[in-house]
């Protein structure tokens, strides 16, 4: 008789955490009937054996409920129709046209050029969280606005390429390399209030390349977050909670009519909640 070789099979079955543990001769097939329903344990020769049994470590992929809280969700597909099923549609004001997305699709975004897009009153002073996924056309001096309120108060979700005072205009460029960040305000009144601001920099958003960015506020701590790419760059206690500024959210230019965003912006999302780290990472991989 030929020596047996005792194979173990962890097969994870999504939904079920369940696991098929087999221990069978080389020679013998697995049963094709297996299942977790009765429990029982069955074989098709003495020497081969297949029982199921609850799984400990079973890593099916856990998705997670990304509509959870969520406000406002602008595709940004031809319109900016919102499609949370809230109603919020943006409403597009200036210089601003459908552009090809991330993966070159004509018409899956927009192109902003000094223009902006009317969003509403979306009405939170608690947890939050930005989203989008925006592509730099060039250094400018100043910032882009992703998404903002911002008007003595209110809030603003920012990318910076370069400062002013690193700002060349012949020929266009940046002398400082790694002064662009990524920055929210929470709240900036009384002007300019720096304590309730977080500034993440150093290389990390490159122009003309596609980059998810987002960010997260806590209320009850006070801390913020903010993402490049699905990774956590920077994190801040401490800071304020926004409040009511008197206008409304603009994607691409800020409240107050300042730092107009020149680029492409798509998939913007705003959630009444402040997301965990492994949620913004999700957002990462949907098409």
């Amino acid at each position: 008789m030929p020596e047996f070789l005792r194979i173990a099979a962890r097969i994870a079955v999504f939904g079920l955490g369940v696991t098929t543990l087999a221990a069978c001769a080389a020679d013998q097939p697995l049963a094709p009937d297996a299942g977790p329903e009765s429990g029982a344990r069955f074989s098709t020769s003495p020497s081969c054996q297949v029982s199921w049994q609850a799984c400990p470590t079973a890593s099916a992929r856990v998705v997670p409920n990304l509509t959870t809280g969520l406000i406002a969700y602008y595709p940004l597909r031809e319109t900016a129709r919102d499609a949370s099923g809230k109603g919020r549609n943006g409403i597009v004001i200036g210089s601003v046209a459908p552009a090809a997305d991330r993966f070159g699709k004509p018409y899956g975004a927009f192109a902003f050029s000094g223009g902006y897009i009317d969003i509403g009153r979306l009405g939170f002073d608690g947890d939050f969280s930005f989203s989008a996924w925006i592509n730099i056309n060039e250094p400018r001096p100043g910032g882009f606005a992703v998404l903002s309120n911002l008007n003595g108060q209110g809030y603003e979700f920012l990318a910076v390429t370069c400062d002013d005072s690193n700002f060349e205009e012949s020929p266009l460029q940046c002398t400082t390399p790694d002064s662009d960040y990524l920055r929210l305000h929470t709240n900036l009144s009384p002007c300019c209030n720096q304590s309730n601001t977080i500034t993440a920099g150093s290389n990390l958003l490159i122009g003309g390349r596609w980059h998810h960015v987002a960010s997260t506020y806590a209320a009850a701590t006070g801390t913020a977050s903010l993402y490049v790419d699905g990774q956590l760059v920077k994190q801040r206690s401490g800071m304020a909670p926004t409040q009511p500024s008197g206008v409304n959210t603009r994607i691409g230019q800020s409240g107050y009519g300042g730092n107009p965003f020149f680029g492409v912006i798509d998939e913007v999302r705003v959630y009444k909640r402040a997301l965990s780290a492994a949620e913004v990472a999700y957002l990462v991989t949907i098409p």
